[in-house]
């Protein structure tokens, strides 16, 4: 019974890292087509931010949340996406789910160093964010 519980454990550990993979390779796919700013590539931005929100959305684990987040932040950290942030109103669906970030920080805080960085400097950057979001609508 015990081999079948690390079994378990292992699987669901990878699958949490194929997610945060998955989300971190879409968001740069994201960002070469930040380089290319027209209407097609703008479409597949709002597409790929819209994915990546819907799975933040979704995740229950903080870390991998977390690195949701970040790859948004990076993705809109251009200026060329200033835009398109406005289009799919990126800092009312970062609003709903800063709160949510927090929430879930304070309940699992038992995580490994490198993702303890990662959900810790996402939460402190997370409101600086937005609010550079909105100055810029």
């Amino acid at each position: 019974m015990e081999t079948y519980r690390i079994v378990a454990y292992l699987i669901t550990w990878l699958y949490q890292i194929l997610r945060s993979n998955l989300i971190r390779m879409i968001g740069i796919l994201g960002l070469l087509l930040v380089n290319n700013i027209n209407d097609t590539t703008a479409n597949v931005i709002i597409v790929i931010t819209e994915f990546i929100l819907e799975q933040a959305h979704k995740e229950n684990e903080v870390w991998v949340l977390a690195e949701a987040i970040d790859t948004i932040v990076d993705l809109y950290s251009e200026d060329e996406t200033n835009e398109i942030a406005a289009k799919v109103k990126l800092a009312d669906k970062l609003s709903i789910l800063s709160p949510i970030l927090k929430n879930k920080a304070r309940q699992q805080k038992k995580l490994p160093k490198e993702y303890k960085v990662l959900v810790s400097t996402t939460c402190s950057n997370l409101p600086r964010f937005i609010k550079y979001i909105k100055e810029l609508s």
